[in-house]
């Protein structure tokens, strides 16, 4: 069988791809990586790191940059790009929601505090108008010794003639405990009255005018009968009271402020 020789120029016969000059054969430099884009990975960076807001703005200003100039480039990282972009608008949809929130909660709640601040303030408006207000206490009136006046015997026959004309009025006036019983009571007692003090002579005096004493108990707890005694008084009135022999009589009486015992007759 013949054999069929081919020259290297026909157009039947090509040289192999690869091969050179002199036989030798070629390699083509393998394909290079696209560069991954440093801005896709910043985006993505503060995407994830967020930084109390400020990462996810950074992270979405430097996924648009990435994402524009791996267009315009062919570099790699869009993805990383995208990612970032989507931590980051997340990041600012968060933000949003905790400022609606923060705002909306302290504004009803203030809204609802003043709402109980006032149905309680009426409430106790219309409380304080159904009831009456309480009466202020009466001060205690401030004992005076220079207050209390000394009577001569002329004032006193005046005084004792119409008590009431002189109701309010203060004065010191001497006697002896004539009644101090369970009759009178422990807040009073009948006595002889004078406007001079009294000594005893031989277990007697004469003050001359039946009087009647009234005072609180412990202020007459001391005063028994027969006793002598000095009174800072206020006239109260004329007082009418049935004897001990039977029928009445009328006497001025007289409001005890301080009293003193300075002897008896027993």
């Amino acid at each position: 069988m013949g054999v069929r020789v081919y020259d290297q120029h026909s157009s039947g016969y090509q040289q192999p791809y690869g091969y050179g000059q002199g036989g030798y054969p070629t390699y083509a430099p393998p394909p290079v990586a696209p560069r991954t884009s440093g801005l896709a990975v910043a985006s993505l960076v503060f995407g994830i790191l967020w930084i109390c807001g400020v990462g996810s703005f950074v992270a979405i200003i430097c996924g648009h940059m990435a994402i524009s100039n791996i267009r315009t480039t062919r570099a790699g990282g869009k993805g990383l790009a995208v990612a970032g972009l989507v931590l980051g608008y997340l990041g600012i949809a968060s933000i949003s929601l905790f400022f609606i929130i923060s705002a909306a909660g302290p504004g009803s709640t203030g809204t609802d505090s003043a709402a109980v601040a006032t149905e309680a303030s009426s409430s106790e408006d219309g409380d304080a108008e159904d009831e009456p207000a309480p009466a202020p206490s009466p001060k205690k009136p401030v004992f005076k010794t220079e207050d209390y006046k000394q009577l001569s015997t002329r004032g006193f026959a005046k005084l004792t003639k119409d008590p009431d004309a002189y109701a309010g009025e203060h004065f010191i006036l001497y006697g002896e405990v004539t009644q101090f019983d369970a009759a009178t009571g422990a807040d009073g007692f009948l006595a002889d009255t004078g406007p001079t003090k009294q000594q005893p002579a031989y277990g007697i005096v004469n003050f001359g005018q039946n009087a009647a004493y009234v005072g609180s108990k412990s202020r007459l707890a001391d005063v028994v009968e027969d006793d002598l005694f000095q009174a800072y008084v206020t006239v109260v009135d004329s007082y009418s009271y049935e004897t001990q022999i039977g029928g009445n009589t009328t006497v001025p009486r007289f409001k005890v402020d301080r009293i003193k015992v300075y002897g008896s007759t027993k």
